[in-house]
This record gives structure tokens, C-alpha cells and sequence, in this order.
């Protein structure tokens, strides 16, 4: 998927990817220049899909005169193992740097007991983030 059809489904701008990008998202296909088109896996546009709605989550005033978007996205890009449940919750730490998927309140609650400090939990359903503009057959349920 292009980085524009990204874009349009899950509602950040082009803006806001092409900075997600440079403060470390890699896409599956990276651009070689001027040009050149990003390509991203139908794993990555999920995990994109809920770093944008996490951060919508976060606060912006104090300090924060940016989304945490860039963040978020790069952080979610670099979770090791398999993708996020179709629905569940996503336990992210106070600087954006760090998430975690969790499928019960038990274990939201288990991720926030470990954070060494403040954390945003955000409940999510994939079907009402990307509908059926991705195949998330796949994702595990």
C-alpha cells in the first residue's frame, strides 16, 4: 500500500507519515530518492492505524506542541513478535517510546504495574479503524 492510501485510511496526513518516517517508521519498501514511493505491509498499516489512534489518546498541551504520532509509530513498528489482536487494548508508556499489546484487563493491568511510570491505555477494534479496506484475517483474534 502507498503511503497516500495509508494516509486516507487511517486519517493522518502525508505530513504527518513522511515525519513518522524520518523519526525512524520504516515502511516495507523504502523510498531511494526524490520521487520514489514508500510501500507499506498490510502488518504495518494495522500497527500504523493504532499509533494514530493512540495518539490521539495523548495530551497535547504541557510541553507537547507536536502529536505523538512519529512516535508512537516508530515504537509500534519495532514490536518484535506477532501483530496486534482484531480488538483489544494498547498500553503505551508516558514518552511514546515504548507499547504493548494487551487482551484483558488482566493483562493491561499486569503492563501497567510494570511501567516504571505513567502509561495510556486505549481500547481499539480493527474493524472500526481500517474496515474492510484491509484483510484482517490473518490478525490473530
Amino acid at each position: 500500500m502507498s503511503s497516500v492510501e495509508v494516509c486516507e485510511l487511517i486519517g493522518c496526513s502525508y505530513r504527518q507519515l513522511d515525519y513518522a518516517v524520518r523519526s525512524g517508521a520504516e515502511p516495507e519498501v523504502a523510498a531511494s530518492g526524490s520521487g520514489s514511493r514508500r510501500r507499506w505491509s498490510t502488518s504495518q498499516v494495522i500497527r500504523l492505524a493504532l499509533a494514530f489512534h493512540v495518539a490521539s489518546a495523548f495530551p497535547t498541551g504541557a510541553g507537547r506542541n507536536q502529536s505523538s504520532f512519529p512516535m508512537l509509530a516508530a515504537a509500534f513498528l519495532a514490536v518484535d513478535g506477532d501483530d496486534p489482536p482484531t480488538s483489544g487494548y494498547v498500553v503505551a508508556d508516558g514518552a511514546a517510546t515504548g507499547v504493548a499489546w494487551a487482551g484483558t484487563w488482566a493483562d493491561v493491568r499486569r503492563l501497567v504495574e510494570d511501567a516504571p511510570g505513567p502509561v495510556v491505555v486505549a481500547a481499539y477494534d480493527l474493524d472500526v479503524l481500517v474496515g474492510d479496506a484491509l484483510d484482517t484475517t490473518a490478525v490473530p483474534r
